[in-house]
């Protein structure tokens, strides 16, 4: 057959008819930044541990006079593949046609925030005067998603604190760590050092004095 005998149209929606003797072929229509326009039914998730997959709403100028304004479906006209959707920060999802459509749309973005915690309860055991700085073993625990937890110091901070050296009761003070899954509202506990004292008749402090006679916990 002569090149004369094949006519080519892009397809809009529209049936084609060829004229007599002459053969038709309809090609896709490409996706553009130019003809078409997606949006995300949602944009901001919290994290859960469960990949996020927003559904989407594409249309296509099929005329490009913005006179035949199609709605695709999903599945059918085109498919989404999704990116870092699962774990905090910057997921993505890209449009490409399928079926009548092809070409692909740039890469939609969406966020996954940390999760946020609520009854946030912060406990140490006491510890006994040793005359030394101590640290204080934290329990740091709180509600996520209607779920108890206990968090590490991967998901918090200890605020900047005096030495916890004399006996007395202190506050200790956390809050979220940058990066964390969780987002843990910054939230106080008190840590106690209790006072050593005698013990069947011996000092249980390192040192002690009586009456100007500095006494180890020996005598």
């Amino acid at each position: 057959l002569d090149d004369d005998a094949y006519e080519l149209y892009q397809f809009d929606g529209n049936a084609k008819t060829a004229e007599m003797n002459s053969s038709a072929s309809i090609t896709s229509f490409t996706l553009g930044a130019d003809n078409s326009s997606a949006s995300l039914n949602d944009v901001a998730y919290e994290y859960d541990g469960e990949a996020k997959e927003p559904t989407a709403l594409v249309k296509v100028d099929l005329d490009g006079n913005d006179t035949k304004e199609t709605t695709l479906v999903a599945g059918t006209d085109y498919t989404i593949e999704y990116a870092n959707n699962v774990n905090v920060g910057v997921a993505t999802a890209t449009i490409s046609g399928l079926g009548n459509y092809a070409g692909s749309l740039p890469a939609l973005e969406f966020t996954i925030g940390a999760a946020s915690v609520s009854n946030v309860s912060v406990t140490a055991p006491a510890q006994a005067y040793t005359g030394s700085a101590l640290t204080p073993i934290l329990t740091v625990t709180g509600t996520v998603n209607g779920n108890q937890m206990t968090f590490t110091t991967d998901d918090y901070v200890v605020a900047e604190h005096e030495d916890f050296v004399n006996a007395g009761d202190y506050t200790v003070t956390i809050s979220a760590k940058g990066g964390s899954y969780y987002n843990i509202p910054s939230t106080n506990g008190t840590f106690t050092i209790e006072p050593r004292g005698f013990n069947n008749g011996n000092l249980s402090a390192p040192n002690s004095i009586i009456e100007g006679h500095i006494l180890s916990p020996n005598e």
